[in-house]
């Protein structure tokens, strides 16, 4: 074996390492070595033949596996199972607590970054969608800076535990979006929900300061929301954008009408809907798609 190896060597102009070959250290390292690689593949073979047989029903004298025991999800081969993720057909503006189509009914074209091929349509919002995301921001804006910061807190923190039930489906948008590895796509949405988290737990931190400016005077000051924030995420991190603006906004007695990137708005508006579902009033986000 070695001899054949140092003439194919040869052969192809490489006569340094054939002659490299011919040393002692080498040949204890092919001694040593070709046995633990070797080893190393016949066991991963056996282990993957065991946990996902290929072999067709009957052949070498083996039982075809019953339906019912059969692991189809895990023996699905890579490229099947990495094309598959979760992907809306059409997705609409979040408006006032509810799905809104756009008023000029025009969709954009997008594309799916994993397979090339098509994304989920997506609204494309005109002035009158803006407008109708600030009158909704408007009418829901005296409620929600009335709430008492605890209150404010239990909706952040129940967002967050939301998010966290569904982190699985946000990953996989995220996913779909952006064609960004499991990997990555789970940490944005880890980030996310921790962005909801830590602002949740500052409801009581904006307060005023009172200010002695004569003996037997004093002034004081008061925080006071601005009223609507807009919010406008680039595609890289379309999450975890959106709740890094969108949190600290919402804590302070905000409310917000946000624009994603048209390329990458699934999660943004899956994160609108998660937060009616827990209990936001209707209008406090708010997410107008389009360019």
């Amino acid at each position: 074996m070695r001899n054949f190896l140092r003439q194919m060597l040869a052969l192809a102009g490489f006569g340094a390492v054939g002659d490299i070959m011919r040393h002692r250290s080498f040949r204890i390292y092919l001694v040593g070595h070709i046995p633990n690689v070797v080893g190393t593949w016949v066991v991963r073979i056996a282990i993957g033949w065991l946990i996902c047989p290929t072999s067709p029903p009957g052949a070498s004298g083996r039982k075809a596996t019953p339906p019912s025991k059969q692991r189809s999800p895990t023996c699905e081969p890579r490229e099947q199972t990495m094309n598959k993720p979760i992907t809306l057909a059409k997705l609409n503006h979040w408006i006032d607590g509810a799905t809104a189509e756009p008023s000029d009914a025009i969709y954009l074209d997008n594309v799916n970054p994993m397979t090339g091929g098509p994304g989920p349509s997506v609204a494309a919002g005109s002035r009158a969608d803006v407008d109708a995301a600030v009158a909704a921001a408007k009418r829901s804006a005296d409620g929600w800076r009335r709430f008492n910061a605890a209150e404010r807190g239990r909706l952040m923190m129940g967002l967050a535990a939301k998010m966290r039930e569904n982190r699985e489906t946000l990953a996989e948008m995220e996913r779909a979006d952006t064609g960004k590895p499991m990997p990555m796509a789970y940490a944005e949405v880890d980030g996310s929900i921790a962005y909801f988290e830590f602002y949740g737990s500052l409801v009581y931190l904006p307060k005023g300061d009172v200010l002695d400016v004569a003996p037997d005077q004093h002034v004081f000051t008061k925080r006071e929301p601005y009223g609507i924030v807009g919010v406008i995420t680039p595609w890289n991190l379309p999450l975890n954008q959106a709740a890094r603006a969108i949190a600290p906004a919402l804590v302070a007695g905000n409310v917000i009408v946000a624009k994603p990137s048209e390329i990458t708005s699934q999660t943004t508006i899956e994160m609108a809907r998660l937060a009616t579902e827990v209990g936001f009033p209707n209008g406090v986000i708010n997410i107008v798609l389009g360019t």
